[in-house]
C-alpha cells in the first residue's frame, strides 16, 4: 500500500446510492470542501425513549456511527502530574518532542462526544471520540515514539461504571472494524466516522524507518516524519451495558444494571 506523504492512498469509496440510503436512515449530512458528505454531530433524529424501567442492552439497539452519551470526564491536575512524571506531557508542544499535550486541567477530555465504531462478537460496543483529543508531537524517530506510546496511560479515558479499557485509534483497529487487511475500499458507513476536520495520527502505525501514519482531513492515509497532530481515542464498553433510550441532543444514554 502506498503511504508516502506525497503519494496518498485514497481510502474512502464514493457511492451515491449507498450514501443516500445511509442518509435516510441516519440523519442529515453536510458537504465538506473536498466534496465528502459527513453526518452532522448533533443531529440524531427523533428521540427514542424507552418505558421507565425497561432499559435494553445497548448492543441490541445501536448501529455503527450512532452517538452515545459516554463521559470521559475532564482533565485533572492529577492526570497531568502523572503524565509529567512519565516525561510525556507538555502544554506547549513546540517546546519538546515526543510528548502528549495541548490541554490543561479542567478541560473536557473529549468535547464533541462519542460514536459507535465497532460491535464485537462478545457483545461489547467500541466507541470512538468524535473529535481529535490531545496532541502528540513526532519527529523522525519511530523507536522513541513507540516507547512513548508504551508509557501512555490510556485508562484516563475510562469511566469504570461503563467501560473496561481505552486505546488510541490505529490502522490495526480500522482493519479490525472492516474485517479485512486493507482500508483502501471503505464501507460507506465508516466514511463519516473516519474523516475529521483536521489531520490526526493513526497511533502505533508507522512507515519504517522514520515516518508515522496519519489520516488527513480529506480521508487519505499518509505518513510524515514530523508533525504535531491530534489523536482519536477508542473506548471499549462493558458487555451488556444498558441504555434507557436515545436523546436527540447527546445520543444513546447509558445506565447501570440494578
Amino acid at each position: 500500500m502506498k503511504t508516502s506523504y506525497y503519494e496518498p492512498t485514497k481510502i474512502l469509496v464514493e457511492d451515491p446510492v449507498r450514501e443516500k440510503a445511509y442518509k435516510n436512515q441516519n440523519g442529515i449530512f453536510k458537504t465538506t470542501s473536498t466534496g465528502h458528505r459527513i453526518k452532522t454531530l448533533f443531529d440524531f433524529g427523533q428521540s427514542n425513549e424507552l418505558p421507565k424501567g425497561q432499559a435494553r442492552d445497548l448492543y441490541d439497539v445501536v448501529d455503527i456511527g450512532d452517538c452515545v452519551h459516554y463521559d470521559a470526564g475532564t482533565w485533572s491536575e492529577e492526570d497531568i502530574e502523572e503524565l509529567k512524571k512519565l516525561g510525556i506531557y507538555s502544554k506547549k508542544l513546540n517546546e519538546d518532542d515526543y510528548v502528549f499535550g495541548g490541554f490543561s486541567a479542567g478541560r473536557e477530555k473529549v468535547s464533541a462526544g462519542w460514536r459507535v465504531f465497532r460491535k464485537t462478537i462478545n457483545r461489547t460496543v467500541v466507541l470512538i471520540s468524535s473529535n481529535v483529543c490531545e496532541k502528540f508531537s513526532f519527529e523522525c524517530d519511530v523507536e522513541v515514539a513507540k516507547e512513548v506510546f508504551s508509557k501512555r496511560k490510556w485508562d484516563m479515558y475510562v469511566d469504570n461504571n461503563f467501560a473496561t479499557k481505552a486505546y488510541p485509534l490505529s490502522l490495526a483497529q480500522l482493519n479490525m472494524a472492516l474485517g479485512n487487511e486493507s482500508i483502501i475500499e471503505f464501507n460507506s458507513r465508516y466514511e463519516d466516522l473516519v474523516i475529521n476536520a483536521t489531520d490526526y495520527w493513526l497511533c502505533d502505525t508507522y512507515k519504517e524507518p522514520s515516518e508515522m501514519c496519519l489520516i488527513d482531513k480529506q480521508g487519505y492515509l499518509q505518513s510524515t516524519y514530523f508533525s504535531y497532530l491530534g489523536i482519536r481515542v477508542m473506548v471499549e464498553l462493558k458487555a451488556n451495558v444498558l441504555t434507557s433510550g436515545k436523546s436527540p441532543i447527546r445520543g444513546w444514554r447509558l445506565v447501570l444494571k440494578d
